[in-house]
């Protein structure tokens, strides 16, 4: 299905606040936590993105090209969080808190693909 350019801008327009809105919540999140709207509002915007990158990747027709443009958005979905859920001692949940930086970078990464693209093709 292709997205007419109205659609195409809106989808930008949504997934890069979305994005955005990500990378707070992780800025929140290191520096003094989140508090529960908080913590419903990351899980979200994870879940969203997830369908998104799943969808994307079922209609792309070239899976493994498709993985490799798009490295940042798969590690922005990866739950690096709940690997250190299962453990209750608190110096190892507070080094989890660091495990989101690569989710920073990658929730950054996307508002900042299109005009990387229109740079380099102009």
């Amino acid at each position: 299905m292709k997205l007419s350019k109205i659609q195409h801008r809106i989808y930008d327009i949504i997934i890069s606040t979305l994005a955005i809105a990500a990378a707070v919540l992780v800025l929140i999140d290191l520096s003094q936590g989140l508090n529960d709207w908080q913590k419903t509002a990351d899980q979200i915007i994870l879940a969203i993105f997830t369908l998104d990158y799943a969808v994307r990747f079922y209609i792309a027709p070239d899976k493994p090209k498709f993985i490799h443009s798009n490295i940042c958005d798969l590690i922005a979905i990866l739950p690096f969080h709940t690997l250190f859920r299962a453990f209750k001692i608190t110096a190892l949940a507070r080094a989890a808190r660091f495990t989101k930086i690569p989710r920073l970078f990658a929730f950054l990464y996307r508002p900042l693909k299109k005009p990387t693209r229109f740079f380099y093709s102009n």
